[in-house]
């Protein structure tokens, strides 16, 4: 097998590669994970177990609830970890984040490019608003989601819905007087 770089990928499979593959994806690598550690493409993979009569896992489908989905969001939320949530809800990161998207629901890495996007000056307008009218307004006027709104301020340490009412039960807007 040549060793290509650049993003090339290797064309010939020889029955010795063959045998490592197999080995590999018998012990729970996927067909990416092959692609990525063999320098071959995936249906290259795949077209070679087929020649060779070798069984191929069937594609997992995942026919989970859209209550599921945001229990497992929550606890992501929660942990910040999408290993810790495929550990225990039993799901594969890849399944966690292509239902994530599915159904709308961020996720860090999304909020951080989003979040990290505002100038610092942008967002203490969007909060001052915030707190004025509400996430569901800030959202609309400045066109953005309120979880990468929540996600702006608890980044920065600003004060949210959230926050103030663990903070205190009655909420009074400050009075220039005191």
């Amino acid at each position: 097998m040549s060793n290509h770089s650049g993003g090339y990928f290797a064309t010939k499979i020889t029955s010795d590669i063959l045998t490592r593959l197999y080995n590999d994806y018998a012990e729970g690598a996927s067909l990416r994970d092959l692609s990525a550690k063999y320098r071959f493409s995936i249906s290259s993979i795949y077209e070679a177990f087929q020649r060779n009569r070798l069984e191929i896992r069937p594609r997992k489908t995942h026919n989970l609830s859209h209550d599921d989905v945001l229990k497992m969001h929550t606890f992501y939320t929660r942990t910040r970890s999408l290993q810790e949530t495929s550990e225990k809800f039993g799901v594969r990161i890849s399944i966690l984040r292509s239902q994530f998207v599915k159904y709308k629901l961020p996720t860090l890495r999304t909020h951080n490019r989003r979040v990290m996007a505002f100038s610092e000056k942008k967002i203490q307008k969007m909060h001052r608003y915030y707190m004025k009218n509400g996430y569901k307004a800030t959202s609309e006027r400045f066109k953005t989601s309120l979880g990468t709104l929540h996600a702006a301020f608890k980044l920065r340490g600003l004060q949210t819905a959230r926050s103030r009412s663990t903070e205190t039960q009655t909420y009074t807007e400050p009075h220039d007087d005191e």
